[in-house]
């Protein structure tokens, strides 16, 4: 805003020329004065991902908190940050200690941590034996020997060093294809199928089921390691808020997708059960679908056609047989479905 109204919607552009004044502004330089006494919240760990609008999201799932923030770096106070998009004056900086830190493979459902050593799920300790590290293409890696990787080996999760380490994902697929972490859907993968763990402490792949949460796998940061300490959470809450409303809509996006398979599979189980009906009685079939009256249906391969039979009153009279009375018009007699006629 400016005396003269709003002079742009263009957050990049930095001159105006409004009648005969020219508006001339400038990013304020924080090095000025004492605006380099910066004041840091936290230190933790998260996970990064690019946006479609070219921003980024971090999440960080131990301190449930969710940081949005501009491609674009700000360089100043001998430190390079990143513009926070939900917060006023406040920064995110990205020190480069990924790659020397130990991150903990946590189980979301068991509450348990899986041992690199034994491949089993332990309870979490700060131990080099549960440390891992993530490679630039998600590989999980061992963190003590960065060299060596999980597989899977005819649904058994095994130990591997074959294409461990790899810029990028090869055109060939080495076996056991090294297992990634799907930051998106929290699961454990080699494309085919995921990890699941059990109640018995055992690990094994299985068919990927983003439904179930005993496949959601969390690297978190071995807490003994992790540097600094929160000194205020008063800014954090709108960033605690962000992570807790996209758990949300995660949540409901889960719901609605099971939703959406029980009303698929309740219309295909009610598809075979007319199919079936069908077969044995089209009137009844036609009934137990709501169909006009005296409609039938005939079965006629996976598809049904529906015939219109001609409606009529009849007196209906009782002859006595070998068996006892049946019912006879002329030469016809009522069908067991109550509807029909049949010669007598």
């Amino acid at each position: 805003m400016s005396p003269f109204g709003v002079l742009t919607n263009k957050t990049e552009v930095t001159t105006v020329i409004t009648r005969d004044v020219t508006i001339t502004w400038e990013d304020p330089i924080l090095q000025k004065d004492e605006k380099c006494k910066l004041k840091k919240v936290i230190s933790a760990t998260g996970v990064k991902t690019k946006q479609e609008d070219g921003s980024f999201k971090m999440i960080d799932e131990l301190n449930q908190l969710e940081f949005h923030y501009e491609e674009r770096p700000y360089d100043f106070c001998n430190h390079t940050f990143f513009k926070l998009s939900n917060l006023r004056n406040a920064y995110i900086e990205l020190p480069k200690i990924a790659d020397q830190q130990a991150l903990l493979l946590f189980n979301r459902q068991h509450g348990m941590c899986l041992s690199y050593k034994t491949l089993k799920l332990v309870q979490c300790q700060p131990v080099e034996e549960q440390w891992y590290k993530l490679s630039q293409t998600m590989v999980i890696l061992s963190f003590k020997d960065p060299s060596s990787c999980m597989g899977f080996i005819e649904a058994e999760l095994q130990h591997t060093s074959k294409q461990c380490i790899m810029e990028r994902y090869p055109y060939y697929k080495p076996w056991p294809i090294p297992l990634v972490w799907n930051p998106k859907t929290k699961q454990i993968t080699n494309g085919m199928h995921c990890l699941e763990a059990y109640k018995d402490l055992r690990v094994e792949a299985v068919n990927c089921s983003d439904s179930k949460t005993n496949q959601q796998w969390m690297f978190e940061p071995d807490r003994s390691q992790m540097i600094g300490s929160r000194e205020e959470i008063g800014p954090l809450l709108a960033q605690h808020h962000q992570y807790i409303e996209d758990k949300n809509i995660e949540r409901e996006n889960a719901l609605l997708s099971e939703i959406k398979e029980i009303y698929c599979g309740n219309l295909q189980h009610r598809k075979y059960t007319t199919q079936l009906l069908a077969e044995n009685n089209g009137i009844q079939a036609a009934i137990a679908n709501n169909l006009p009256r005296c409609s039938r249906l005939k079965p006629n391969g996976v598809h049904l056609i529906v015939q219109q039979c001609k409606e009529m009153n009849v007196t209906v009279g009782g002859e006595k047989k070998k068996c006892g009375y049946e019912p006879r018009f002329d030469s016809y007699t009522i069908g067991r479905d109550g509807f029909s006629l049949h010669p007598f």
